[in-house]
């Protein structure tokens, strides 16, 4: 009885590190939570457009980043660096002007480069019919600029909220209490 008993916590706990595992990509390798929000944060595999790395981070169960205040920001600058571009959830690709997160939360915060976001038509020469996405990391640590899809290749950050990762541990524990009966 006691060893079945350890199995199935065995299990239990192995199934929830497997699916941390493939709850998306090679990226998750370095996962990291924030103490505040109990979200869980990790880089695309890739450097891609905006719309390869949100179509990642939506097969990963999250969205590009949303940040919602200086302090959000300031730990992922701690977290991830000062001095790669990285794309974040922010776009005004429905409406001009109207910027909105990916996840469809209205913006409560920004922390753009001066004279940003002005959706610049073209640059040195090449025309990219305006600028939808947004950066991180733009000439200083930190700071936002509106850019297009392609661009630049850059990483995102992943970010998936903490009440789908409260579900995971539930799926797999009523597969194996189901399996174990």
């Amino acid at each position: 009885m006691k060893f079945i008993s350890v199995w199935q916590n065995l299990s239990v706990a192995a199934a929830t590190v497997l699916m941390s595992l493939s709850v998306g990509t090679a990226a998750q390798a370095f996962t990291f939570t924030n103490p505040t929000t109990g979200n869980q944060y990790f880089l695309t595999t890739a450097r891609s457009s905006w719309t390869e790395a949100q179509a990642e981070a939506m097969a990963a169960g999250g969205n590009l980043v949303t940040i919602n205040d200086a302090e959000e920001q300031k730990w992922l600058l701690d977290v991830f660096g000062g001095t790669e571009l990285f794309w974040l959830g922010l776009t005004d690709e429905q409406m001009e002007g109207v910027w909105k997160w990916s996840n469809g939360d209205n913006v409560t915060y920004t922390n753009w480069t001066p004279n940003e976001p002005n959706n610049a038509l073209s640059y040195a020469g090449q025309y990219f019919g305006g600028e939808n996405y947004v950066v991180m990391n733009w000439q200083s640590n930190g700071k936002w600029n509106d850019v297009a899809n392609t661009f630049v290749k850059s990483r995102g950050i992943v970010e998936i909220v903490k009440n789908y990762i409260d579900k995971i541990p539930n799926i797999f524990e009523q597969k194996n209490e189901r399996a174990c009966q």
